[in-house]
């Protein structure tokens, strides 16, 4: 099966190289990388409140994301007495899953704007994975599975509506550069978390705390942006 994927990586690379030009229009071969560009780059999300509230929701949620990807199997087999196998085609499952749910959400946004649907992925999120910490082996594989596909549905699947609102707030020709800025900051989260959970599994030997914990920084960030649509909402009624 490794075998298998790091082949379909290599040939997706190799496939790439065809359409490499397209890309490297605009490229600059006399371009140099230095420490300032990074400074300007993470200070041009973190200034602008804006972009600063979506740092904190990609921080959070893909901290999230990291957590379910590292300690959710080991959490059923574990902690629930799941065999191996249904623990890992209960995630698999849920994974798979999460591709019709960033579709939705793309959807949605569409229609709502990106704002109330991160505000309502936050908070969903953030009370699934406190649900998440309180499964135990009583609990029938039906419900497991519900969780899990919740979970996936939100905490794997926000992607999208993130990253089409930073296309939305950036400048002509800034739209790669804010990108590059607010993913930093959600490889930091999928760093932290999972660092996080390990040391306190580690130390109370409960997968279920780690969860419930992880939680509440996403249900914040939820609150956050929908106090800042209502305040847009507002001000946009006072102008009409």
């Amino acid at each position: 099966m490794f075998l298998t994927l790091g082949g379909s990586c290599l040939a997706l690379a190799i496939a790439f190289q065809a359409v490499r030009k397209r890309f490297d229009v605009n490229r600059n071969p006399n371009h140099q990388i230095n420490f300032t560009q990074g400074y300007y780059t993470l200070r041009g999300v973190i200034v602008p409140r804006p972009f600063r509230y979506l740092v904190y929701a990609t921080f959070t949620f893909c901290g999230l994301q990291g957590v379910f990807g590292a300690f959710f199997v080991a959490y059923l087999v574990e902690g629930l007495g799941m065999t191996l196998a249904t623990a890992g085609g209960t995630f698999a499952f849920a994974q798979a899953a999460s591709i019709a749910f960033r579709i939705v959400w793309g959807g949605v946004a569409g229609t709502w704007g990106a704002k109330p649907v991160i505000a309502i992925l936050g908070v969903s999120m953030a009370f699934i994975a406190i649900a998440c910490g309180f499964m135990n082996a009583a609990w029938p594989h039906w419900s497991v599975t519900a969780i899990a596909i919740a979970y996936s549905a939100t905490a794997i699947s926000w992607h999208g509506v993130v990253l089409a609102e930073i296309a939305n707030l950036s400048k002509a020709g800034e739209t790669a550069t804010n990108t590059g800025g607010v993913l930093a900051f959600a490889t930091g989260g999928q760093t932290a978390y999972p660092a996080l959970f390990g040391l306190l599994l580690a130390t109370t030997g409960s997968f279920g705390l780690g969860f419930i914990l992880a939680g509440p920084p996403a249900l914040l960030v939820g609150l956050l942006f929908f106090l800042s649509y209502r305040r847009e909402a507002a001000v946009e009624r006072q102008g009409m």
